[in-house]
């Protein structure tokens, strides 16, 4: 049997004070309780960027702005499901506060590593904080 292939695109939003934006998983989500960067699955016809611009703007009201591609990252689930992870980043203004489904809260990129995240997300925690962002916050 051949696995189902996902693609799922992941924003890392970024505030001007260089803090990321995350969100708590509701109660009707897997993984629930969990911390994770806004995104959802990228629709047919989709490309992974401009799923993490739509799913961004549902999630959370953000428009961002200077989006990049930062990296990929894969989870196989069971036998059946293969997940393909996009991770964006992009910027936002301060008073542009988000609307988000769910609780959210600003963290320091080096405080990621103490939030409770699933796995997948664990991964883009090292692309965070490599050299390259840095660069990228100074604009």
């Amino acid at each position: 049997m051949i696995p189902r292939q996902k693609i799922i695109a992941l924003v890392a939003v970024f505030r001007p004070d260089h803090k990321l934006l995350l969100l708590q998983r509701c109660a009707d989500q897997t993984q629930t309780g969990l911390w994770t960067f806004p995104g959802g699955h990228v629709e047919p016809n989709e490309q992974p960027l401009q799923a993490a611009v739509r799913e961004l703007k549902e999630e959370t009201g953000i428009k961002g702005k200077r989006w990049r591609h930062l990296g990929k990252a894969f989870e196989k689930v069971g036998e059946t499901l293969h997940l393909h992870f996009f991770l964006f980043v992009c910027t936002t203004v301060l008073n542009e506060p988000p609307t988000p489904e769910s609780l959210h809260g600003w963290c320091e990129r080096g405080l990621l590593a103490n939030r409770d995240m699933p796995q997948v997300n664990k991964r883009f925690i090292i692309m965070l904080n490599e050299v390259e962002i840095k660069n990228y916050l100074k604009g």
